[in-house]
């Protein structure tokens, strides 16, 4: 029977913090993209008469992704080790679909004949008629099936213990990811925690670090 202190040292994250900040602020910038990608995507897919979007929305929970990268590697990861990994778990998380279909319609045209009689005289015939066309329409799908998805599909029945253990602790860091006190007390501690909207904002420099990182 493990002990106390065995205890929390086993369901204690392996990894240096400033390590998994780096690799959750580089999670979240491939999520930064992919909803910029989504925002403007009239814009950067021009070219059809309609879009259609059917979208879930894109977040994880940090503890979750540095639970599952913990169990995966079966101790530290770097964001060099982890950068691989990050990407297999974006494509496992988030499933873009985008689906062109095109639709016969029909528009009223005004059209003109102009004719002239036996005697001479020009006459113009005004009249309206349909005419086919091809209406083309993109729909844009997003599944985010979460972490938990991507654990399953991806980790051993070990591993997914492992998991499971780190998700309960929070990694004995509660406060790791964008929470902590202004009197620099450990990530271990709740006091001075500020919340928004009942989640912790996140540090917008370590995800400006790792971008630069991961761009190396």
């Amino acid at each position: 029977m493990i002990g106390g202190l065995g205890a929390v040292t086993a369901t204690s994250y392996p990894s240096e913090e400033q390590d998994m900040k780096e690799v959750e602020a580089a999670y979240t910038a491939m999520e930064q993209d992919l909803q910029y990608e989504l925002d403007n995507y009239e814009s950067l897919n021009p070219g059809y008469d309609e879009y259609r979007f059917d979208l879930d929305g894109i977040h994880h929970d940090p503890h979750e992704l540095a639970a599952y990268l913990s169990a995966y590697f079966g101790g530290a990861y770097t964001p060099a080790s982890a950068q691989g990994q990050l990407q297999t778990v974006f494509e496992l998380q988030y499933e873009l679909t985008e689906t062109e279909t095109e639709e016969i319609r029909y528009r009223t045209e005004t059209r003109m004949d102009t004719w002239t009689d036996e005697d001479g005289n020009t006459h113009t015939d005004t009249y309206e008629v349909e005419v086919p066309y091809t209406y083309y329409i993109m729909t844009v799908t997003l599944k985010n099936h979460g972490l938990f998805h991507v654990a399953e599909e991806t980790l051993t029945a070990e591993q997914l213990e492992l998991y499971q253990a780190y998700r309960d602790t929070s990694g004995n860091m509660p406060l790791l990811f964008g929470g902590g006190s202004f009197d620099t007390s450990p990530s271990t501690d709740l006091s001075g925690v500020e919340f928004v909207n009942g989640t912790r904002p996140g540090n917008q420099e370590i995800i400006d670090l790792a971008k630069a990182r991961w761009e190396m």
